[in-house]
């Protein structure tokens, strides 16, 4: 039969990246999210601001009282590129707060609305507004850390590793769980019906591609139970950014699908929490 990358079909570079197709709870586990973020915002309502012009273009900030000079951690939401999910992904700040950091959910436009690059253009923008604004709500601009689940992951890296200027002047690095940093073969796969690149804008957007420009240190997180694909290209990442010096560690967790990954930042006790909370006060 033929193949089209790395000895795989066509039909199983589909199904590699398709998350559904490896998570047969993905239905339930992403209900379990959205239902706890929902709780949150009831329970410790965010105080949401504008950062540009864009109906999606708001950030939701938990900060604790009394905060002075906190570590922020910007969340970049998933999605598959497509799902504008700003609200869905608060699990992680009552422990955030609770810490003495502050937590920024940031909310941009997603395909088919704005291109690939856009995306990551309103996200330097959000980064530009948090350290020019995060101050009025006891964060340190100058201390500063992207986290990113599945697609959301790929954006951080890509802004990890732009030449965005003054929008990373304060970021220290990333925590980086189950995403894609090279796009040659998500460009193989179905996705490409919807995701629409052509070869050098792919290039431009694989962080993979550009670790020399890559901004602070990055952890890298992964499931076992995640799909071929996003475990290879998770494994491929974590080798390239210790490769390059930029490596704060990286993790395969036992028993966790990829929808499954982003319930770990709900839990006190979580391995991904302790490390992103010892990067932030290190």
């Amino acid at each position: 039969m033929t193949t089209v990358f790395a000895g795989l079909t066509q039909d199983e570079l589909d199904r590699a990246y398709d998350q559904d197709h490896w998570a047969a709870n993905a239905i339930e586990v992403q209900s379990r999210i959205l239902a706890l973020s929902d709780e949150i915002a009831r329970e410790m309502p965010p105080q949401t601001r504008r950062y540009g012009p864009a109906e999606a273009q708001l950030i939701d900030i938990f900060a604790p009282k009394d905060a002075d000079s906190a570590p922020v951690f910007i969340m970049i939401h998933g999605g598959g590129w497509r799902l504008s999910m700003r609200t869905g992904f608060y699990g992680s700040a009552p422990i955030i707060t609770q810490a003495g950091c502050i937590l920024a959910v940031v909310g941009f436009s997603c395909l088919p609305a704005i291109s690939m690059a856009e995306m990551a253009e309103q996200i330097r923008q959000s980064i530009l507004w948090i350290a020019a604004e995060i101050g009025a709500f006891g964060g340190d601009p100058g201390n500063l850390h992207l986290v990113g689940h599945s697609s959301g992951a790929h954006l951080a890296a890509t802004v990890l590793t732009s030449d965005f200027g003054a929008a990373t002047a304060g970021v220290r690095g990333g925590t980086l769980i189950s995403g894609l940093y090279d796009l040659e073969p998500v460009m193989l796969s179905s996705r490409r019906h919807y995701i629409e690149l052509t070869a050098p804008e792919a290039d431009a957007l694989s962080p993979i591609r550009h670790l020399d420009r890559f901004t602070g240190i990055g952890s890298v997180w992964w499931g076992s139970q995640e799909s071929p694909e996003f475990s290879r290209q998770s494994r491929q990442f974590a080798t390239a950014l210790n490769n390059a010096g930029r490596l704060g560690g990286s993790t395969m967790l036992a028993d966790r699908n990829h929808f499954e990954m982003l319930e770990t930042l709900q839990h006190p006790q979580s391995p991904v929490i302790a490390a992103m909370l010892a990067a932030a006060k290190g």
